[in-house]
């Protein structure tokens, strides 16, 4: 393993202590009773606190050695990866039953829809990159933070409106902002100690356009009519 990513396993542990703090008012506050929580929300969590350990273990095994282990796990996240997707449109659902009442259904289809769509995509892009490369070493670990990077928005994003008190729309909007000058701070990095730059760049500048797309996308007729009849199947 490259001596800078050594530690690599530290931006993984502040993902959930991240993720702990964005989360806590609204889930992990409500142990054990879980009142205002469903089985999606248990099941999405169980699977987000896997992927970080894998994160986590991943980059330690590299560093102990264990090179044959390190490829089972990373073997295992071809079942995980797959479940992660459908738990996010589980609890994609039952947010939208649950503010169908609250909000108009064009707010919770277009807009929240591709809320959920606009960290899907990359993730799934980005890990089959990094999946592509997997015989690559330095490649495949850019492309693993790349697209882990995209799970800080959702606690950033609570945390800017939990606990800055933000808008919505403004927290949410800041948290890729957040996330994206992470992944900015990797590419630097590595163009100044001349470092294989590329995965970091090609998957900032995907984010950006992702990111970026919230501002106008979520309102074009032809989104509406994708979301609606995704909305109209499976919800």
């Amino acid at each position: 393993m490259e001596k800078a990513y050594r530690n690599i396993s530290y931006l993984f542990i502040s993902l959930l202590l991240i993720s702990f703090t964005g989360f806590f008012q609204t889930y992990i506050k409500q142990f054990p009773t879980f009142t205002q929580s469903v089985t999606a929300h248990h099941f999405h969590a169980t699977l987000l606190v896997l992927w970080i350990a894998l994160l986590i273990a991943q980059p330690l095994l590299i560093r102990a050695r264990k090179v044959e282990l390190h490829r089972l796990i990373g073997k295992a996240s071809y079942g995980l990866v797959p479940l992660i997707v459908l738990s996010i449109l589980m609890v994609t659902q039952v947010q939208y039953r649950r503010g169908i009442d609250q909000q108009s259904p064009v707010t919770l289809i277009d807009y929240g829809l591709y809320m959920t769509f606009v960290d899907l995509v990359p993730f799934l892009t980005l890990y089959g990159l990094a999946m592509w490369y997997r015989r690559l070493p330095a490649i495949h670990m850019r492309y693993i933070i790349a697209c882990s990077v995209i799970f800080f928005n959702p606690a950033f994003g609570r945390i800017n409106i939990i606990y800055l008190g933000m808008a919505p729309e403004q927290g949410v909007l800041l948290s890729y902002v957040y996330c994206d000058s992470i992944l900015l701070g990797f590419l630097i990095y590595d163009i100044v100690k001349h470092k294989p730059y590329r995965p970091y760049l090609y998957s900032l500048l995907f984010l950006l356009v992702c990111h970026s797309s919230l501002l106008y996308a979520p309102f074009w007729p032809v989104w509406h009519r994708v979301a609606n009849s995704f909305a109209q199947t499976f919800f």
